[in-house]
């Protein structure tokens, strides 16, 4: 995977073009080195410290609330939530990014004045290596969802491609489509995101992908060639917009690194609000807890970029022809989904028949 491209150049306008063009932005050297150092020490003794309270009380399941901060744990990452609680040096670290004259012009424009953050995060990999194939990536190539954005901080260096950093495809954040649910990029894939909305969440199976011939002979190899590994070194900042078609690229050096990540949605969109914080944002520096606070000013400003990506085109281009091809699997699948549902006898049995051993 192709490293993506780095703005070495302390400037607001130019990461808003970059932002227009591409829906990301890497910002060379925002940050001291040397309190990004000091914020790792702080980081490494928060996911010790989760380790041992998960060991103390025999935790087995891999999502934890209980603890100092709430925890998730796979084969492949280990995620400490709200670290911003228990870390001055992030509070810190955090603060300078959004409060910096360039960072705010820059929010304005992209996001918008207000905006209100959802979630901070830090994750360790594990240093499994999780590499699929060229077009598929770990966690899958999505978007999430309309007017969210995401800060991420290095703490370690991420040079080298294929080191399990943020992968995306420049120029997607004007894409009409979601990937996950709109093209055919695995062996299997789900079936419609309105009917996996409603609980069903059906897969086309890998008998029925095979004649998928536009989005094997197009698509897989688009995704394989425009994916660009989002990487840095201490100091480094990075953001893009999360309707930017993204995922995260596999770990395949044994790598061990921390990351740091935040993200939020603009004020004028509709707040996801799937993960409530762990204690009260008060007790955080006002720059910070004013951004967690649910009180919020509502954006007027209609000039902004994620306002103006909203405005998207279909053209009859190769995700145009590819996406009526999975569209054409997707009726296939759902509408035999009531006979399935009489042969196999319930939800839970179709799921389990179609369920894909590669993507469990």
């Amino acid at each position: 995977m192709i490293p993506a491209t780095i703005c070495n150049t302390i400037n607001a306008e130019k990461w808003i073009n970059e932002a227009e063009r591409d829906g990301y932005v890497i910002i060379r050297g925002l940050l001291d080195p040397k309190l990004v150092a000091e914020v790792r020490k702080e980081l490494t003794q928060i996911l010790e410290q989760n380790r041992v309270e998960r060991s103390a009380a025999n935790v087995l399941e891999p999502v934890w609330a209980g603890g100092t901060l709430p925890s998730e744990v796979r084969k492949e990452i280990h995620t400490v939530y709200f670290p911003l609680w228990e870390s001055p040096g992030l509070q810190e670290l955090i603060s300078q990014t959004i409060t910096h004259p360039d960072m705010v012009r820059f929010l304005k424009a992209v996001v918008g004045e207000y905006f209100r953050l959802r979630i901070d995060l830090v994750r360790s990999s594990t240093g499994i290596n999780d590499k699929r194939d060229l077009a598929q990536i770990p966690s899958e190539w999505h978007r999430d969802s309309t007017g969210e954005f995401t800060f991420g901080f290095f703490f370690d260096d991420l040079c080298i491609p294929e080191s399990g950093g943020t992968a995306v495809i420049p120029g997607t954040h004007w894409q009409p489509y979601s990937p996950f649910f709109d093209f055919v990029i695995g062996d299997e894939t789900y079936t419609s995101q309105e009917f996996y909305a409603k609980g069903k969440a059906l897969k086309i199976p890998n008998f029925l992908t095979k004649g998928c011939l536009i989005n094997r002979s197009l698509i897989r190899p688009y995704f394989a060639r425009q994916g660009r590994e989002i990487l840095g070194k201490p100091g480094d900042v990075y953001f893009f917009l999360n309707e930017t078609w993204h995922g995260r690229a596999p770990n395949i050096h044994g790598g061990k690194n921390i990351m740091v990540r935040m993200g939020g949605f603009a004020t004028d969109f509709p707040f996801k609000a799937d993960i409530p914080l762990s204690k009260d944002p008060k007790y955080l520096p006002s720059a910070i807890a004013e951004r967690y606070s649910q009180e919020q000013v509502v954006n007027k400003d209609s000039s902004t970029l994620l306002r103006r990506i909203q405005i998207r085109q279909k053209d009859w281009d190769r995700f145009y022809y590819a996406n009526l091809e999975k569209k054409f699997f997707d009726r296939l699948v759902e509408w035999n989904y009531p006979l399935a549902l009489k042969m196999f006898g319930s939800r839970e049995n179709i799921r389990r028949f179609f369920k894909s051993p590669t993507t469990s």
